[in-house]
């Protein structure tokens, strides 16, 4: 009589084994998935080939793909700014109707529109921080609206992060940061980035 019991009892709790060994061999596979991506994203203690008296502190190696988009997007502009007079004079002169003119240039302008929109992550992207330590000073190189690599000196003072400032929360893809001398608004991939655990916690302290 009292078998049945016991018996619910014991599937009971291996159950609950089964279910605490899975857990924590989840987690356990999830913390060394985070350690080895921290150290495969670590970066050498380095100086910069470009600027010998400072050193690396972060490198993003997909600015590449964001330098091709942008400049795809400001050649696309281009050639719709050239394109839409063309169009409208070969209309003028009686070698195409309202209609052929108006498709195509709802063609061209929706293309257009659509890689600024795409674009949107790829703007003002961080590819590069330097940093000198016995100045405090730092070079950010990043890539603007269109495309070019912009080397911007300042001091560590004068980067804000939107976080410290409770202005705007950073992303989960990129963090938000501002320079005091500088107008645009950067993106930082952090996550997929190398970084130099040594220095770049100094220039932000508060970045996970």
């Amino acid at each position: 009589m009292y078998k049945l019991p016991i018996n619910l009892h014991r599937n009971n709790f291996c159950k609950q084994l089964r279910y605490y060994l899975h857990n924590n061999i989840n987690t356990i596979r999830q913390c060394n998935h985070m350690s080895n991506n921290k150290e495969q994203n670590a970066l050498p203690n380095i100086y910069s080939v470009q600027f010998p008296t400072y050193k690396v502190v972060y490198q993003f190696s997909y600015v590449k793909h964001a330098i091709f988009l942008n400049k795809l997007k400001l050649n696309c502009t281009f050639l719709t700014g050239v394109f839409i007079p063309i169009i409208i004079t070969i209309q003028l002169l009686g070698f195409m109707s309202t209609t052929d003119n108006i498709l195509l240039t709802s063609f061209n302008c929706l293309a257009t529109l659509s890689l600024h929109t795409i674009s949107y992550f790829s703007n003002n992207v961080i590819g590069s921080i330097y940093y000198k330590e016995d100045k405090e000073s730092v070079i950010i190189s990043y890539v603007n609206y269109w495309g070019n690599r912009v080397d911007r000196e300042t001091t560590v003072g004068d980067i804000i992060l939107y976080s410290e400032n409770n202005v705007e929360a950073p992303t989960r893809i990129y963090k938000k940061v501002h320079i005091v001398s500088c107008k645009d608004n950067l993106k930082l991939y952090t996550n997929y980035g190398k970084i130099n655990t040594s220095i770049f916690p100094t220039l932000f302290q508060n970045i996970e």
